[in-house]
C-alpha cells in the first residue's frame, strides 16, 4: 500500500457532509457501509489495512461514515422511520458525485439495513451485497445484549481505542451510542414491515453472522472473510476441493 492509494474526502449531498475514504484503485468497487456510530476505520480495518486487507488492484473500496456519525458530524442524526431512507440516499448520491454507477456493497450490522435499502432503492447501481450480522427485526435475546453494551466503560479496551481514533473523547462516544440504543429499542415499532420491504431486491446477495454469536465475525475471522468475500465478489465463489478444515471455516463462518 502507498500514499496514492488512500484518499479521504468529503461530499456535500442531501443536506449533509459526508465523509470518506478511498482504497486502491481496482476495477471493481465495494462500498464499505459500517455498523453504529462507526468508521471505515473502526469497522473494516482489517479489510482495508495489513495481511488480509482486500486485493488493491482488484478493488476500489469507499469506506463511509453515515450522516450524524464520524466526521459526517454536524448536524446529528435523525432517528425515526425515514433514518436508513436518509442513509441510502446520500449515500447513492456520494456514489455519483464521484462518478461509480455500479458497486457492490459490503454492510455490517445497522450498516447492513443501509445496504438493503439501496438495493431496493437504486438496483441499476447495486450489482451484490454482502451483509455481515445484519438484523431485520430485534429480537428479546438480541435487545437484552445490545442494552448491556450501554455503558462504553464496559467495552473492550481495544474497541473502545479505535473509537477514540475517529471521536473527540469517550464523552462524544457514549452520547451517541446511548441515542442509538434508543433508537433500537422502537426497532420494531419503527419497522413493523421491514421484511417485506425486501422482496423486490434483484441483486445477488451473500448473508455472513458467527455461528456462535459472534458479532464482528468478519474481524475475528479476517482471513478467512477475505478469501470469501474475493471470490464472491469476483464470483468465484467455491470451495476449494482437499482443504477440509478451510471448508469446514467457511460453512461455520455462513451458517
Amino acid at each position: 500500500m502507498n500514499d496514492n492509494e488512500i484518499n479521504c474526502f468529503c461530499v456535500e449531498v442531501n443536506g449533509w457532509t459526508v465523509w470518506a475514504e478511498k482504497f486502491g484503485s481496482g476495477p471493481k468497487t465495494v462500498l464499505l457501509i459500517p455498523g453504529a456510530i462507526g468508521t471505515g476505520r473502526t469497522d473494516f480495518l482489517e479489510v482495508l489495512e495489513g495481511e488480509d486487507e482486500l486485493n488493491y488492484d482488484k478493488f476500489t473500496l469507499i469506506a463511509v461514515e453515515l450522516p450524524g456519525w464520524g466526521r459526517s458530524r454536524p448536524p446529528v442524526r435523525k432517528y425515526g422511520t425515514g433514518v436508513y431512507d436518509n442513509d441510502a440516499e446520500c449515500l447513492h448520491q456520494l456514489m455519483q458525485e464521484l462518478n461509480y454507477n455500479k458497486y457492490s456493497i459490503i454492510g455490517l450490522s445497522d450498516g447492513a439495513n443501509v445496504a438493503l435499502r439501496m438495493a431496493t432503492k437504486y438496483q441499476q447501481s447495486v450489482e451484490s451485497l454482502i451483509l455481515v450480522s445484519v438484523y431485520t427485526f430485534m429480537g428479546n435475546e438480541s435487545l437484552k445484549a445490545l442494552t448491556s453494551s450501554q455503558s462504553v466503560d464496559n467495552w473492550n479496551k481495544d474497541k473502545l481505542q479505535s473509537y477514540l481514533q475517529s471521536y473527540d473523547n469517550k464523552d462524544v462516544i457514549q452520547q451517541l451510542w446511548t441515542k442509538y440504543i434508543k433508537f433500537i429499542e422502537y426497532f420494531n415499532q419503527y419497522f413493523p414491515d421491514n421484511k417485506n420491504n425486501y422482496k423486490s431486491i434483484k441483486c445477488k446477495v451473500l448473508l455472513m453472522y458467527g455461528e456462535k454469536g459472534e458479532h464482528n465475525c468478519h474481524q475475528k475471522f479476517s482471513s478467512i472473510f477475505k478469501d470469501v468475500v474475493e471470490d464472491y465478489l469476483l464470483e468465484q465463489f467455491h470451495e476449494k476441493e482437499g482443504d477440509e478444515e478451510r471448508r469446514g471455516a467457511i460453512k461455520a463462518f455462513m451458517k
